[in-house]
């Protein structure tokens, strides 16, 4: 296990190197100057199961650190170290007061108290299984799932790892231990998005998720929960066609998911009330997906369109489409054109490029889904001709590809902004003039009078 000293008096380093290495020799000390040197220390050193803080350390707030820590890094164990007056004068507030695993310190260092203090943390540690969950593998070993897949279950039959390095792992959920949806939004709050399975596990928690979510989205839900099942059961299609490929399973969903959003928006009584309940915190592939179905739906309705060919096809475009973007993040830009597309890498630049094309081959694996891949291919492309990969303008597609990007374009502005009427009626008035050619205009008319209501 290794501990954090972070102390501005290198004499101090020193006092305690001795004492570790005399009563805790299993323990690695590492010491660090300040707040900056621990969160990079916390990143690329980790994990740590024990952190020490100066309470007396100078310029620097010990309270902000020892949040800053559990922001980044999770519970574990603190300890204050100082004078009585300092630890008074400079340890206070809830987060202290309320956190079972803090404690303090009074110096000076008298070496039973310091051993009981050291060692209360310590267990703590092993009661948690800190130290016996950090492995060393070949990542070769080890599939990512989205984090947001745990929502389906309040436990798995597999243990759940964190990447800390290319070949270090960290525990973060045990094998059949319960677990909570706080648990799950405090790794989300320290902006980790994926947690890890053992290769031969993985393909057993995707089929798993499949059926749960099939389960979900067969059964008479609110409105919202049945939203949050379609984005759920978006997910689990996405990865399990990006990393597996298509199964009967996966095709029986995506027709569950298209059904299902074909019911749901009918108990909605008009669309802007859809709109203010579409939970959309995320703004990832699953609910972007899930969404532009939605707007999808209403632009069909709008035109008259009532077979179920013309709702499939655009129900797998916005299921599939960006399932091989390598990375989401790039869902962002937008265009290619994007200013930011100079800060990827040219292979993630030229995966932007090429994943429609890729995306619209997968629709081939679809059986009765035809004629999606078009769709798929063109979902980038503009009224102008400006978009990609074949620069085609209003005069060169089809009216079902412009009902898609219509809806596409329309989702990709919203996630950039907050979701209010005010960012709305601005999107509108953005896409009312370039959008009212060709086969855009009937569309984008029908947008604005959904959304207007």
């Amino acid at each position: 296990m290794k501990a954090l000293f972070v102390c501005h008096d290198q004499e101090e380093w020193a006092l305690l190197h001795k004492i570790f290495a005399s009563h805790f020799s299993k323990i690695e000390l590492m010491c660090v100057l300040n707040t900056k040197d621990a969160l990079e220390f916390l990143s690329f050193e980790g994990p740590f199961g024990l952190i020490l803080i100066d309470a007396g350390m100078k310029d620097e707030d010990p309270m902000s650190l020892a949040e800053n820590v559990i922001e980044n890094s999770g519970d574990r164990p603190i300890i204050f170290i100082g004078e009585a007056h300092v630890l008074k004068n400079r340890i206070k507030g809830d987060t202290y007061l309320k956190s079972e695993t803090m404690d303090i310190f009074e110096k000076p260092y008298d070496i039973i108290r310091f051993k009981e203090c050291i060692q209360k943390s310590l267990n703590w540690a092993k009661k948690e299984e800190f130290e016996q969950s950090v492995i060393e593998v070949d990542r070769a070993d080890f599939l990512p799932i989205k984090l947001r897949n745990l929502y389906l279950f309040d436990k798995i039959p597999f243990d759940c790892f964190i990447e800390l390095t290319r070949t270090k792992f960290i525990k973060a959920f045990s094998k059949d231990v319960p677990y909570s949806q706080s648990a799950i939004q405090d790794l989300s709050k320290r902006n980790i998005k994926f947690l890890y399975l053992k290769k031969d596990e993985h393909l057993q928690f995707l089929e798993n998720s499949l059926k749960r979510v099939m389960n979900n989205l067969s059964r008479e839900l609110p409105p919202l929960k049945m939203l949050e099942s379609q984005i759920s059961g978006a997910l689990i299609l996405q990865q399990f066609v990006k990393e597996i490929g298509v199964n009967e399973g996966v095709i029986e969903l995506a027709d569950k998911i298209i059904t299902s959003v074909h019911e749901t928006y009918g108990s909605y009584q008009d669309f802007p009330q859809l709109l203010q309940s579409f939970p959309f915190a995320h703004r990832d592939s699953a609910e972007r997906s899930i969404l532009i179905f939605y707007f999808c739906e209403a632009i069909c309705r709008g035109l008259g369109w009532s077979s179920d060919l013309s709702k499939k096809k655009l129900g797998l475009a916005a299921l599939i489409h960006d399932t091989h973007l390598e990375q989401e993040e790039m869902l962002r830009l937008g265009s290619f054109d994007h200013p930011d597309m100079e800060m990827y890498p040219e292979e993630a630049q030229a995966n932007y490029r090429e994943h429609p094309r890729k995306a619209a081959a997968i629709a081939n694996f679809f059986s009765g889904f035809s004629d999606a891949e078009f769709i798929i291919e063109q979902h980038h492309e503009l009224p102008d001709g400006t978009g990609f990969p074949a620069k085609l303008n209003s005069n060169k597609l089809t009216t079902v590809s412009c009902v898609f990007i219509t809806a596409h374009y329309f989702v990709n502005q919203l996630a950039a902004s907050k979701v209010n009427m005010t960012s709305i009626i601005r999107i509108l008035n953005e896409m009312k003039a370039p959008f009212n050619v060709g086969n855009f205009k009937e569309p984008m008319l029908i947008l604005i009078k959904a959304i207007k209501g």
